[in-house]
């Protein structure tokens, strides 16, 4: 195989694992909150996959107040919402079934944020790629395959 075969397939292999995510058994995502249009009011959201039934604890850390929901078809209500005087705010949900779920979460804008997604026992999630994440790496993976096209040698005999 040679040099520009060799990375097409590279980054076929890339895309593929970066999009199939991996089941995991809990999640960690860090940002920054974008405002929402309020004074103050800063916001963010995570959408998963539930791969199996269960429960939920989420931990939403940050470096102001913070608080959230977890939305199916619907909200669902936690069983346990408890703040914490450190910024933090943990959320526990029983009886999710399997399922995309996506947390929405609020706090200071331009704050940053750390959002803990921790199954239960049993229990396992996976993060949702965006419909724009896709097409971001399909659109890079054409480009690699043009550029693997353009430095072919050319067949032309002599």
């Amino acid at each position: 195989m040679n040099v520009p075969m060799k990375c097409l397939a590279s980054a076929a292999a890339g895309l593929v694992m970066s999009l199939s995510g991996g089941a995991a058994s809990a999640l960690t995502v860090s940002g920054t909150f974008d405002s929402l249009g309020y004074p103050y009011t800063g916001g963010s959201s995570v959408t998963f996959e539930l791969l199996s039934g269960g429960g939920l604890t989420t931990v939403i850390s940050g470096t102001g107040p913070t608080f959230g929901g977890l939305y199916g078809p619907a909200p669902i209500a936690p069983g346990v919402a408890i703040p914490t005087t450190a910024f933090q705010t943990i959320y526990t949900f029983t009886g999710l079934a399997a399922g995309i779920y996506t947390f929405e979460f609020f706090g200071p804008v331009g704050s940053g944020y750390t959002l803990d997604l921790v199954p239960g026992y049993g229990a396992s999630v996976t993060l949702v790629p965006e419909p724009a994440s896709l097409a971001l790496a399909l659109g890079g993976l054409g480009v690699l395959g043009l550029l693997g096209r353009r430095r072919l040698p050319s067949s032309s005999s002599v």
